[in-house]
């Protein structure tokens, strides 16, 4: 049985307080295809705290054939030579660039 979404609530916020004291952290926000947008947070300790349509998704580190791949088994974010998907959100977040660069 999964988390329920509030306690997946909880612990996202309580990833996110943990992140925001961390001196390590790098946040940026990704622009993709059909208009849609999210923020990525990646700690010192290899997870990626993602906020995609008003949801909050704590990702742990997996092992990626080449770039950066975060899932937890039902999200998955992927980078690559600059460009990033997020998959299992909602929305359809491809061909993603991050935003200022």
């Amino acid at each position: 049985m999964g988390m329920s979404r509030i306690t997946r609530n909880a612990a996202a916020a309580g990833a996110l307080a943990l992140v925001a004291c961390s001196s390590h952290t790098h946040e940026f926000t990704w622009a993709c295809e059909g208009n849609t947008s999210f923020t990525l947070q990646i700690d010192d300790k290899d997870t990626a705290i993602i906020t995609a349509a008003g949801h909050t998704y704590v990702l742990p580190q997996i092992e990626a054939a080449s770039g950066s791949r975060y899932s937890d088994g039902a999200v998955e974010y992927r980078e690559h030579q600059g460009e990033a998907t997020l998959s299992g959100a909602g929305a359809a977040y491809g061909h993603c660039h991050r935003r200022g660069s």
